[in-house]
């Protein structure tokens, strides 16, 4: 029996509350340590969104990993024709899940690592630049070798350019009033988190504009 495509837009609004419901229970966890001390560590508000950034970057790599390893699940809640473009693209899937996983897992561990946090600064450093020098190696692996259509480079591309244009003015501003002395510097820990949460949103924008999230 053929999965209709509203059928397979269901199923990817289900998988999509799952990750909500594994994910809500976590970030409403960090919110309630606001300001206080975790582990020795003083989770700030920065930290808290850094940490809930990360956390939905694990779960989007842990969600493809689940996909490509499981085909008939995979055809459902990912992007992707059937079985055998889902095998066409599992090399590209897998480079963009195990970066998703670390890149995750570094946003989560760095705001808990400090000089008395639960996570030793030399290791929260070490994820992320493991995590950072992967991204670059499975993206240059990725265009050398053709892994990304040209549907796939055009909306990496504009995702890409959307998060620049939201995130270039907000940090000029943000720079130019901190210099006058009009507004606080910003918890450095918001600034990371800055970038990658605006890629999730310029790609949700980037999608929808190719027609890629419509329910019909």
């Amino acid at each position: 029996m053929t999965m209709t495509r509203s059928g397979k837009n269901a199923l990817r609004l289900l998988a999509g509350g799952l990750m909500g419901a594994l994910l809500g229970p976590g970030l409403a966890h960090l919110v309630m340590y606001f300001d206080m001390p975790v582990g020795g560590a003083v989770l700030t508000p920065g930290g808290v969104v850094l940490a809930a950034t990360g956390l939905f970057y694990l779960l989007c790599g842990l969600f493809v990993w689940v996909g490509v390893l499981w085909p008939k699940l995979g055809t459902l809640i990912l992007n992707v024709a059937d079985e055998e473009d889902l095998r066409e693209r599992s090399a590209m899937l897998n480079g963009s899940a195990a970066t998703c996983v670390m890149l995750g897992l570094a946003m989560t561990l760095l705001p808990f690592a400090g000089p008395d946090g639960p996570v030793a600064a030399d290791t929260a450093l070490g994820v992320l630049a493991f995590a950072l020098v992967m991204t670059g190696v499975v993206a240059w692996v990725g265009i050398t070798r053709r892994h990304y259509d040209e549907m796939w480079s055009q909306v990496t591309l504009e995702a890409s350019a959307i998060a620049l244009a939201i995130l270039a003015p907000m940090l000029i501003l943000w720079g130019a009033l901190v210099h006058l002395g009009w507004i606080a510097a910003l918890d450095p820990l918001l600034v990371i988190a800055a970038l990658p949460a605006l890629l999730i949103l310029g790609s949700i924008i980037a999608l929808g504009r190719k027609g890629m999230l419509d329910a019909g």
